[in-house]
Parts: structure tokens; C-alpha cells; sequence
């Protein structure tokens, strides 16, 4: 495509870039919903017209050619429109819906032949027509722009060549107001889509801020686990159904060590980060963050879904192992960094996720009172 109509596209309907496609999705089925209400009124409208020929020839051998041909045409019409309803791709509708415009185009144009050269409704169909292409039937800009274009020239050509010379200045009429119902129908239409196109791209940043804002709600904001409701609430669904199903579940709760000192000698900053390397390596030992939840600022809860407790004492012990001997965290501190562990079952006795926890909590404070940087189960 030259690059003046490339300018000309790209003005007329400016590219979402990396949206484009999936604007052309979201809106494929209602364009199409929209195309085939185009379709049924133009066969509506077709069949309609059936009156008009009976009006102008009587039963005339031109009469039934057109009634014949009318009926062909609603027939192939109704066809396309039933084609139109299988298409899922956004190139193949534009390419069909110009096809099937470049198709009632020449029949159009072929019927008129039929009217008298001095026939005022064959100059109002041209009109009809064009606006039809710009206005009502969605299609890329290219193919509405090149589907008008050639009905106008088609239309010209036409009225001059099959207008009686007495009527020639009504031709030169309806040529001027071809060339208006194309200014206003490229203007209208583009303002139509780009209108669209800014509707559907606010849409998206709405939903985008609206994710973030669910995620901010959900999530800690410092490392991206689950924030202490959100933890509360897995944990109540997580423990309703192990007792619903008599499945087991496992809790552990760790605590850092001393991590009050860290901050006050380090800095929060450091302390921060601390915090972040510390959730990493977790999940490096427990991949995916759908069971890890941040309690306080440096206590954090891991549930363990169908983990009994000698299982859940393994995977805490080597939780706490793997914090003690990560470079990455005696990097930061200058020292090996341990966290002390409680680690409960959930009984038949807990009627809710709080008597769990606070289970967990005093196998946590045992394992503090016990010297630190141990497991402790409950």
C-alpha cells in the first residue's frame, strides 16, 4: 500500500498498536450481528422493490427477469449472511463484507439498467447506498473508503451513460451530492471509529487499574504474596474443606529471628529487602505463592493442603535449613539469617481457622523460648 494511503488509513482510524487486535475481536460479533441486520433489510428491501418493476413494466418479460433476479439475489444474500455468522476471524470479515459489497454494487448497478433514463429513484438508491457502506455496515476503513469509491465512479458512469440528455442536469446534481454523501459519510465514519477505537482503549485501562487494584487488595505490597486477609480467607477454605472431605491439612507460621535488630542497625531499606530475598528463597523450597501469606512484618504463614504433620515438620525443617545457608540473604546481613517455626494439623476440635493459627502460634513461641532458629510442631 503506497504510503499516502497508509497516512490516509492511519489518520482516518488510528492503530491501537498493540490493542489493535484484540479491539477487532471484542467488537467481531457485534459488527457481525450489525452486517447481517444491514443484510436482512437490504433483502427486506430488495423483495420490497418487487412493487416498484410491477408499477414500471406490468407484466411485462422485464418484469419477471427482475422479479426472477431479485429472488436470486435475496436467495445468494441470505446465504452470505448465514457465511457471515461463521466467521472468526476479523481479515476474513473485512475481505467477505467487501466482497459482498462489491457484489450488490454491480447488481445494483445492473438493475438500474432496467429503469428509465429519466427514472429519479435509481439516483436515490445510489445515495442510499453510499451511506449505507460508510454508516451502517462496519467494516475497516480501506474497504468501506474502496467499496464507496467504486460505487461512486460505478454511479457516474452510469447516470450519464443511460440518462436521457434532457435530464442531464439532475445527473449533475446527484454527482455533487455523491461527492457530499462521500465527505460526510468518511467523516462520519471516522469519527464513528476512532470514537470507538478511544472508548475500547479507556475500557482497557480501566480493567488494567482494576486488576491492580484487586491485586494491591490481595497481595502485600512489598512482596507479592498474600496479604493477611487474604491468607485468613484461603486459610478458612483450605480448613472447611479438609474437614468437609477429611482430607489433612498443614500449617507452619515463621517468624524471623531478631529481625527487629536488622532494621534498627541496617535500616529499613535493607531490612525490606531482607524480607523480599527471604520470600523468594521460600518459594524456591515451595513453589507458587498460593499458599503463602505475610501475618505481620516479619511473620509469615504457609499452608499445606493435604499434608499431614510429620510432613508438614519435614517441609518446615527444610524451610528453615535453606534460609540459614542462603548466600543471597547472608549477602544483605553479613550473616547467616534463621527464623524460628510452628507447625500444626488441623484437628477435628477446630472450628475455625483461628483456632488453627493460634495453634501454630504457640508451637512458635516454644520455638522461640527454645533458643531460636528451630521447628517446633504443635
Amino acid at each position: 500500500m503506497p504510503n499516502f494511503f497508509k497516512s490516509l488509513v492511519a489518520w482516518l482510524e488510528p492503530p491501537l498498536e498493540r490493542l489493535e487486535m484484540e479491539y477487532r475481536l471484542y467488537y467481531l460479533h457485534p459488527d457481525i450481528r450489525q452486517a447481517t441486520i444491514v443484510g436482512i433489510i437490504f433483502i427486506v428491501g430488495d423483495l420490497g422493490l418487487v412493487a416498484a418493476d410491477f408499477a414500471l413494466f406490468n407484466q411485462s418479460e422485464t418484469f419477471f427477469l427482475l422479479m426472477v433476479t431479485r429472488l436470486l439475489l435475496a436467495a445468494v444474500t441470505a446465504g452470505l449472511i448465514v457465511f457471515l455468522n461463521r466467521i472468526f476471524q476479523p481479515e476474513v470479515y473485512d475481505r467477505f463484507v467487501f466482497f459482498c459489497t462489491m457484489f450488490i454494487v454491480v447488481m445494483a448497478i445492473l438493475i438500474d439498467t432496467t429503469r428509465p433514463i429519466n427514472f429519479l429513484g435509481r439516483f436515490i438508491v445510489y445515495l442510499v447506498l453510499v451511506f449505507a457502506i460508510y454508516l451502517v455496515l462496519p467494516n475497516a476503513v480501506i474497504f468501506r473508503l474502496g467499496g464507496a469509491l467504486f460505487l461512486t465512479g460505478a454511479a457516474i458512469v452510469s447516470m450519464f451513460a443511460l440518462t436521457d440528455p434532457t435530464a442531464e442536469v439532475l445527473a449533475v446534481i446527484m454527482v455533487v451530492c455523491l461527492f457530499v454523501a462521500n465527505w460526510v459519510g468518511v467523516y462520519t465514519s471516522a469519527s464513528y471509529y476512532k470514537l470507538r477505537r478511544r472508548e475500547y482503549q479507556a475500557l482497557q485501562e480501566a480493567r488494567t487499574l482494576n486488576r491492580q487494584l484487586i491485586l494491591l487488595g490481595e497481595t502485600d505490597s512489598l512482596t507479592g504474596i498474600k496479604n493477611r486477609q487474604q491468607f485468613f480467607e484461603l486459610g478458612a477454605y483450605e480448613l472447611e474443606r479438609c474437614q468437609r472431605y477429611q482430607k489433612a491439612l498443614g500449617l507452619a507460621v515463621l517468624d524471623l529471628d531478631f529481625f527487629k535488630q536488622v532494621n534498627a542497625v541496617h535500616g529499613y531499606q535493607v531490612g525490606d529487602q531482607v524480607l523480599v530475598a527471604l520470600v523468594m528463597t521460600i518459594l524456591r523450597q515451595v513453589p507458587g505463592t498460593e499458599q503463602f501469606g505475610r501475618l505481620g512484618d516479619e511473620e509469615f504463614g504457609l499452608l499445606l493442603p493435604e499434608t499431614a504433620s510429620s510432613a508438614a515438620l519435614a517441609i518446615a525443617e527444610q524451610i528453615r535449613q535453606r534460609i540459614h545457608d542462603s548466600n543471597e540473604l547472608t549477602t544483605i546481613l553479613k550473616r547467616p539469617l534463621t527464623v524460628s517455626i510452628g507447625v500444626c494439623a488441623a484437628q477435628p476440635s477446630d472450628k475455625t481457622f483461628g483456632d488453627l493459627l493460634r495453634r501454630a502460634d504457640k508451637a512458635l513461641g516454644r520455638a522461640k523460648s527454645e533458643g531460636r532458629n528451630c521447628v517446633v510442631s504443635k
